[in-house]
């Protein structure tokens, strides 16, 4: 048999993966024939293969001492110093072998690698780049190597990839939805957003990339009527797409329109297999927060009850997963539930509790009683201060000075900022914080960090008012848990322990009104200064007595809309300015509800206003003679607004 015959023998038992049985044929040939170059270098291939690249190396040594014009010596020198990490020997030879074999696809694909690996991504891209003119199909490479990439956590490295695939099959699908994806795991939310946009401009029809932009939209702050837009340019796609209607409705509570909301979350809950996460979301939203009459009231306080009473049932039955429980949790706050103006703890105690059967079921845990610090900690008491309202917010404006003044020698001040805004007042709270932890996080992320802090006291401020601190209320991180009035009642949590409140604000007996033990601060409990204006705000003229409610629409019950007619019926000189804090279905709810009530003369007095800028709020409020205060839900910085403009506060009594 000649070597040329023997070599194809040996070749085969290659391809067919027996190296055992191959190096023993090729080290025979070598014996007879040992200065034969093909020998030589499919001996040294073989030995690759079985793992000795050294052994290796010293064959293909012989080799290009015998003839260095062979290009696979080269690539297969280049491939053994890769094995062993030598990546400058490996990338000279590899250039070698190009040199050679300009058109050699190996040679160039093992050029990227290389580059690759030494971080070299330039060098890495211009490899690619003469990989494609020779052979269009090494773009499915890319794509591929972005995948391992993905799967193993490197998204860094992942989105390298499939931005040289977007870059190079821009008509792709694939290439746009896994670019984003690796843009949103690095939390480049905006970049993803962006690349999804440019995959829907190639391929408009595209249902999949107008989903995963309907997810983003919101953690992107694109506009509601924008996220209105997308979710309904995706449902003339596929109309049956459960995720993008319930999206839909998620968009229209962002713009206000409750009763679209509640269109969409009907249509949902009429043809999905399972309520949830639809039933939830819609229980938490009213289909008009400003109830137009009593029994509207008491339609959603049924309405919230049995949500709960289904809630409890489907848990128990094990018919919502841990996935599930977990979007559930992050999806909204029970907000509306404390404007009801319920003074009895059944219905927040009962939704309490089914919250916290959510909150275990989506995988949230107690955590372990511990004491442990690191060795040489100073022994200070450790606060956790949770919030996602430390920027220029009333919650900040409310309790930050208070809690920054804490003696740093007692006080250790620990903050987990879940928003990020960054402005003046989260650089007071930075300035006193011995930690500053931000970020957007999942719920259990944050659990995660918070439990490892082992805190003596966490402070929520704000329980109600956003998801994530309510999520993480209902179960146990420190020893003592705290929350006071950044919303002002009662959370029914059995993991609060306490409810800061003041003693000039608590009538006697409220103890009863909360779940939690009632501390009575004395004063205010309030860290209050006026909040100068950056800019001189505009007021309108003033032709006659001009009163002012300063409460936003969600606090002014029809119980209330009586008083307010009274008013203006007894006062004839008078105006009444409602500064109702909304828009959309909500201002114009409050407006009709009232206008309905009054005379044709009377409408000539009121003016009904939504959100205003802060400067024209403080001169609009220093225009006035007398503050009308809610009853129920009452105010509480801007009554103090009020009374530091020197504009009377007046409470509104039912009788």
């Amino acid at each position: 048999m000649s070597i040329t015959d023997q070599i194809s023998a040996i070749q085969r038992l290659v391809m067919a993966q027996q190296f055992d049985a191959a190096l023993t044929e090729v080290s025979a040939l070598t014996r007879m024939a040992g200065n034969d170059p093909s020998t030589l270098a499919l001996h040294a291939h073989i030995l690759r293969r079985l793992g000795r690249a050294n052994d290796a190396i010293e064959l293909l040594a012989r080799v290009i001492r015998l003839n260095d014009r062979i290009p696979n010596a080269w690539l297969e020198l280049a491939r053994c110093h890769q094995m062993l990490q030598n990546l400058v020997a490996a990338r000279e030879a590899v250039r070698s072998a190009i040199a050679l074999q300009p058109d050699s696809s190996a040679a160039h694909a093992l050029a990227f690698d290389i580059a690759e690996l030494q971080g070299d991504l330039e060098t890495a891209d211009s490899a690619f780049q003469q990989l494609l003119r020779i052979d269009s199909r090494a773009i499915e490479r890319r794509l591929a190597l972005g995948n391992q990439s993905f799967d193993r956590g490197d998204f860094d490295r992942a989105a390298w990839h499939f931005a040289a695939f977007v870059k190079h099959a821009p008509s792709r699908v694939d290439g746009y939805l896994n670019l984003a994806a690796a843009q949103a795991q690095l939390g480049a939310l905006q970049h993803a957003s962006e690349t999804l946009k440019l995959g829907i401009r190639k391929s408009p029809n595209d249902a999949r990339l107008l989903a995963r932009l309907c997810e983003l939209d919101e953690g992107v702050g694109e506009t509601p009527a924008d996220r209105i837009a997308n979710c309904q340019a995706l449902l003339q796609l596929e109309p049956g797409h459960e995720q993008g209607r319930f999206l839909l409705a998620c968009a229209h509570l962002a713009a206000f329109e409750f009763e679209a909301a509640r269109r969409e979350l009907d249509a949902l809950l009429a043809t999905a297999a399972l309520p949830w996460p639809a039933l939830w979301v819609r229980a938490h939203y009213p289909a008009n927060p400003v109830y137009p009459d009593i029994p509207a009231t008491l339609a959603y306080r049924a309405e919230l009850k049995a949500m709960i009473t289904q809630l409890e049932t489907d848990l128990a039955d094990g018919r919502i997963d841990a996935a599930l429980a977990a979007r559930m949790l992050a999806s909204c706050p029970n907000y509306f539930l404390g404007y009801l103006n319920d003074l009895d703890l059944t219905l927040p105690v009962g939704y309490a509790a089914a919250l916290r059967k959510l909150a275990l079921q989506s995988g949230l845990r107690d955590a372990e009683p511990s004491t442990t610090r690191q060795a040489g900690e100073p022994v200070r008491k450790r606060v956790v201060i949770v919030s996602a309202h430390l920027w220029r917010h009333s919650v900040s404006r409310v309790w930050r000075d208070l809690l920054c003044a804490l003696p740093r020698d007692e006080f250790e001040l620990r903050l987990a900022d879940l928003t990020g805004t960054e402005d003046d007042s989260t650089q007071l709270w930075r300035s006193r914080a011995d930690h500053w932890e931000t970020g957007s996080r999942s719920v259990e992320a944050w659990r995660d960090w918070i439990a490892a802090q082992h805190a003596d006291v966490i402070v929520y401020p704000d329980i109600g008012m956003e998801p994530i601190t309510q999520a993480l209320a209902c179960v146990r991180l420190a020893p003592i848990q705290v929350t006071t009035w950044g919303h002002p009642v009662s959370t029914g949590q059995s993991c609060i322990d306490f409810f800061l409140g003041s003693n000039l604000a608590e009538p006697e007996g409220a103890e009863k009104h909360y779940s939690e033990r009632l501390v009575r601060i004395a004063g205010l409990a309030a860290s209050y200064r006026l909040v100068p204006p950056e800019w001189l705000g505009f007021a309108p003229p003033k032709q006659r007595t001009r009163l002012v409610c300063l409460q936003n629409a969600f606090k002014l019950m029809p119980e209330q809309d009586d008083a307010f007619v009274r008013i203006l019926d007894g006062i004839p000189d008078a105006e009444l300015y409602l500064l109702a804090s909304s828009h959309g279905q909500a201002l114009q709810s409050i407006e009709t509800r009232l206008r309905q009530r009054l005379t044709p003369e009377q409408n000539t007095r009121l003016f009904v206003l939504g959100f205003l800028d802060y400067p024209d709020y403080h001169a609009l409020l220093g225009s006035a003679d007398l503050a009308l205060d809610s009853w129920g839900w009452s105010g509480g910085l801007t009554s103090l607004d009020a009374l530091c403009l020197g504009v009377p506060v007046r409470r509104c009594r039912a009788n």
